[in-house]
């Protein structure tokens, strides 16, 4: 979890943040109207860090990084229940945010060889 909330371009975090997105691509209107532990955003992020470990463990360690305490943190079966107000399409829509921000990121350092681009993706992760 701690990855992702260093690396989160201002972007990203604006589109997991914005109204528009977040009616776009929950089940019902009423879905994530109320203040509540685990908001639209924060269900994201957690999805998106790829929980390694069970839920309970994930949800403490993410509120400990982004919260600073672990007093008052979900249960599994919250964040459970919180998963499934998501519709699948906010993980294509993601997809082609992030597809677009990687071309315009490339673009900005792109450098032919002999006329062809050369473009080198791995997805590791250095610590």
């Amino acid at each position: 979890m701690d990855r992702v909330k260093n690396n989160l371009p201002l972007e990203l975090h604006k589109l997991l943040h914005s109204h528009e997105f977040k009616a776009s691509h929950r089940c019902s209107d009423k879905d994530f109207t109320r203040t509540r532990a685990l908001p639209f955003s924060r269900t994201m992020l957690l999805l998106l860090s790829l929980p390694q470990k069970s839920y309970s463990a994930e949800l403490r360690s993410c509120f400990q990084v982004l919260d600073g305490t672990t007093a008052n943190y979900p249960t599994s079966a919250a964040f459970s229940k919180a998963r499934r107000k998501i519709k699948h399409s906010a993980f294509t829509s993601l997809n082609d945010f992030l597809m677009s921000l990687s071309c315009k990121k490339i673009n900005q350092y792109r450098k032919k060889f002999k006329g062809y681009t050369i473009i080198g993706i791995d997805g590791s992760y250095l610590q």
